[in-house]
């Protein structure tokens, strides 16, 4: 199966538990989501947003590995790290639209983990850990709440 086609395993929609942490802050800011494994990316944009109380005034990526990361070079060239935009902002051929992507399918393709890049000259970067995968039920769907944690 294609990482991409991961969203709807087994034809049920997943609700996933998502730890996000802002990286390299002290103390440690971080928030626990339940979030719909189909939701695209360009909502779950919004959630971030929300979630750590950001106004949606910059620029913004989501990618499958860490964008600042040392990457080694694959048969003598160095890999692009794959990243979705919003689909206005898309100017390079390997840009890919975050509403051509779901949260299933890019923590798929990042083995669990994701990354949210918000206000690239301050650089503000999430990482996004896959905590837990259960069927969506109507009865038990995710709560419009979140808990906050900030570890001092």
């Amino acid at each position: 199966m294609d990482k991409l086609e991961a969203g709807m395993r087994g034809g049920q929609e997943p609700i996933l538990e998502v730890r996000v942490e802002l990286l390299d802050s002290e103390p440690e800011i971080w928030r626990r989501l339940e979030i719909r494994g189909s939701m695209a990316l360009e909502q779950v944009h919004l959630v971030l947003q929300t979630a750590f109380g950001w106004d949606d005034s910059h620029l913004l990526r989501f990618t499958c590995a860490d964008p600042f990361a040392r990457l080694r070079p694959v048969n003598g060239k160095i890999p692009e790290v794959l990243q979705w935009l919003p689909g206005q902002e898309c100017e390079d051929p390997d840009d890919r639209p975050e509403e051509d992507c779901s949260l299933d399918q890019l923590v798929a393709l990042g083995a669990g983990a994701a990354f949210y890049e918000y206000d690239f000259g301050d650089s503000w970067l999430q990482r996004l850990d896959l905590v837990s995968r259960c069927p969506f039920d109507e009865d038990s769907a995710p709560q419009p709440t979140a808990a906050w944690f900030r570890k001092s």
